[in-house]
């Protein structure tokens, strides 16, 4: 079943188009590779199908609802998230605060709750410190839980980025060059990660990466994108196989 689809997108800055009669789609639980040259529009398409930018024109079905025009944090709560290079996490709070913040839009307790001392505040608190424990299980962080974001490894930033962004209970998951910085055994371990969280949680990904050979083991199709659209989509064999398309993206 389509989870996600972009139907005839274009985005346009000052009447230079950027994003070009783009069409998309991912279904449920598949993992998508989206790859190509630098400026082919691939972090740009994240930014349309997040609504940190509006298409000048076509649509954005998620979920058999039109979210074109939704705002970030609408789109947040329908269950779209999304993770950015680097490992985008909060430096100075500690590992389980950073996946703890990930939950809070889905806790329903107010300041009133809060200064009262009142029941449904500590129900929320408990069930929220039990599944903060349960994600730090998960993604192996349980002995660096106290320590501050910023002192533990580059990598495990990465995947705390991963495991916040699993907080909020999303649907779709959208990896944006998750393994950038990394060595190739880190990144070659994230791979397994990712591949985890599509099997356990049940979440479609789509995510970009510049080494289409990391990502060959994982992904159920493949894009390639060029000059703002998607020019090419296959079985991952079929885009490596393809000389002419990795001429193309990538010179070779």
């Amino acid at each position: 079943m389509i989870l996600l689809e972009l139907d005839n997108v274009n985005l346009s800055f000052d009447g230079i188009k950027v994003i070009r009669e783009l069409n998309f789609k991912i279904c449920e639980n598949q993992i998508v590779g989206i790859v190509g040259a630098t400026e082919s529009g691939k972090t740009t398409l994240f930014d349309i199908i997040c609504g940190v930018y509006n298409p000048t024109s076509g649509k954005i079905i998620f979920e058999g609802q039109d979210i074109t025009n939704m705002s970030i944090e609408k789109l947040n709560q329908l269950g779209i998230a999304r993770t950015f290079q680097n490992g985008n996490v909060f430096q100075n709070l500690t590992v389980a605060n950073n996946i703890r913040v990930g939950f809070y839009n889905s806790l329903s307790y107010n300041i009133l709750d809060v200064l009262a001392r009142r029941d449904t505040f500590f129900q929320q608190e408990k069930y929220l410190t039990e599944r903060v424990d349960e994600l730090l299980e998960i993604f192996e962080l349980v002995d660096l839980k106290d320590q501050l974001a910023r002192n533990i490894p580059y990598d495990l930033q990465c995947k705390l980025d991963i495991a916040r962004a699993i907080a909020t209970s999303p649907k779709l998951l959208l990896l944006d060059r998750p393994t950038n910085g990394m060595t190739n055994s880190q990144a070659e371990k994230f791979m397994n990660i990712i591949e985890m969280v599509n099997r356990k949680f049940k979440t479609a990904i789509a995510i970009i990466e510049n080494d289409i050979n990391l990502i060959l083991n994982i992904c159920n199709e493949i894009s390639v994108m060029e000059y703002g659209t998607i020019i090419a989509t296959g079985e991952p064999i079929e885009i490596k196989n393809n000389q002419a398309l990795l001429s193309i993206c990538f010179g070779e």
